[in-house]
């Protein structure tokens, strides 16, 4: 003890401030953290199999609305692990039975087969310590009164729909 701790993160002002409190708590915790903060070549560096680091931010959005297009593209070494590159599975994630889970959950005959699947594989990934929730963001989309046919739904990961808006004359 202390136990060293490498966190890589997208570095910007604000980034910077957030990871210095998350390196004091987990200095507390005892570890001793040392903050890597990259600029422009974030995800090419963090994808590297080879890469230095302990702990990696990484954001995802999904494609649509299940976690088909979120857990399998982040978890899955099979998919994502190649020579050069981890793909999407920034840590290098390795796990039969997570695999396996995917595999069912890829199979499945309904949709809710499919969830209880990929549940099971959340609770392995949770017991692994695959991942560490560090935040959600939430966006707020403002607009005028003469914008016409505005939407978001989680179908478009709750970004407007480009295709129905419009402007009033």
């Amino acid at each position: 003890m202390p136990y060293p701790l490498t966190f890589t993160y997208p570095s910007t002002e604000t980034a910077d401030k957030q990871a210095a409190a998350l390196k004091e708590t987990w200095d507390e915790a005892g570890f001793d953290t040392t903050l890597d903060g990259l600029g422009d070549t974030y995800y090419d560096v963090i994808q590297k199999p080879n890469k230095e680091s302990d702990v990696i931010w990484g954001g995802w959005g999904a494609d649509w609305p299940s976690a088909i297009t979120v857990t399998p593209p982040l978890f899955d070494s099979r998919i994502n692990l190649t020579q050069n590159s981890d793909g999407q599975d920034y840590g290098a994630y390795q796990s039969d039975e997570f695999n396996g889970l995917v595999d069912e959950a890829q199979n499945a005959a309904s949709l809710e087969d499919q969830t209880a699947a990929l549940q099971q594989a959340d609770i392995v990934l949770g017991q692994d310590v695959a991942y560490i929730p560090l935040e959600i963001t939430k966006f707020y989309f403002l607009y005028g009164s003469k914008v016409t046919g505005y939407t978001n739904t989680p179908a478009s990961a709750m970004y407007p729909d480009l295709g129905a808006i419009g402007v009033s004359s």
